[in-house]
């Protein structure tokens, strides 16, 4: 499991990212830091080039909707990864991979059979 937090200083407008994970050098891949301009993050099957694509739109002036629509639109395998960005002026964006999304409705329908099949023996015994 990965988790990221994305912040920005109210006060000077500071921009930082942390994540934890079970994966070594996961600092290596997932942030990507435009000081003064946004933070961004790419997990669960990480690519870089998302952070760096996005980055360099909002760099060259583009607004920060059609940059990270335009980063995850350009990424062949987007539904297997999660984005997440936050711009200077406080916007957060995210986007979870449409794999985990099905993902845990399979697993919270496996959750509700096992246990109707749990209160059937018990109602049984």
């Amino acid at each position: 499991m990965t988790f990221s937090i994305l912040g920005r200083d109210p006060e000077n407008g500071d921009l930082g990212i942390a994540i934890a994970t079970y994966s070594l050098a996961v600092g290596a891949t997932c942030p990507q830091i435009l000081p003064g301009i946004a933070v961004v993050t790419s997990q669960a099957a990480t690519n870089p080039t998302i952070g760096k694509n996005l980055l360099t739109r909002l760099k060259q002036g583009e607004e920060t909707d059609n940059a990270f629509d335009g980063a995850i639109q350009s990424d062949s395998y987007s539904d297997f990864r999660q984005v997440a960005l936050l711009a200077n002026l406080g916007k957060a964006q995210g986007d979870i991979a449409s794999w985990y999304e099905g993902e845990k409705s399979r697993l919270l329908q496996e959750r509700k059979r096992w246990q109707n099949m749990g209160r059937e023996k018990r109602s049984n015994s």
